[in-house]
């Protein structure tokens, strides 16, 4: 019984990684379906695919894109500086429990690794952009060297500040 009460709180926090320390971390399908309808975040599919916002200029998508992958590739680094340059400080709650969140993260797992798959920026707007991908992760916890796994369907929103793309929230749906 304590190992599935173990396994059960290592499902938990495998969540909160793949949601990447977000507060609007793991929706359900219904939750994620509401908050399409109320306008706040969304995409629509197309031929079983997302569908890509057509209005994003070869540069900006580019600049997303590098900052998508900046935020990934910090956290799975454990690199609490680099990550921190990647995380929108509009909302200043967000931000501090975002990077306490991810400190005690990467305290706890000794191997953390997030790759995202069919990456799509699906609504763009001048200094706001939502990017829709999956996302495959897998963690090692530091103390029992257990190993969890999962896949998750996630939209972060992305703002820009002073010029660089960061982000502001995710949206995460487990697979």
């Amino acid at each position: 019984e304590v190992f599935t009460l173990k396994k059960a709180f290592l499902a938990m926090i495998l969540g909160l990684f793949l949601a990447a320390c977000s507060d609007d971390s793991a929706q359900t399908n219904e939750e994620l379906k509401e908050t399409i309808e109320k306008g706040t975040v969304g995409y629509e599919i197309v031929d079983g695919k997302v569908e890509a916002a057509q209005n994003v200029p070869a540069d900006v998508e580019k600049e997303i894109l590098t900052a998508l992958d900046e935020y990934i590739v910090s956290f799975n680094e454990k690199d609490l500086q680099r990550f921190e340059q990647t995380v929108s400080k509009q909302d200043d709650t967000y931000f501090y429990e975002t990077m306490k969140e991810a400190e005690a993260v990467f305290e706890q797992y000794s191997i953390i690794e997030r790759q995202t798959e069919d990456v799509t920026i699906s609504k763009y707007e001048d200094s706001r952009v939502e990017v829709f991908f999956n996302i495959n992760g897998r963690v090692v916890e530091a103390e029992t060297e257990s190993e969890m796994a999962a896949s998750a369907r996630q939209i972060i929103v992305m703002v820009k500040e002073a010029d660089t793309w960061k982000v502001s929230s995710v949206h995460s749906i487990n697979m």
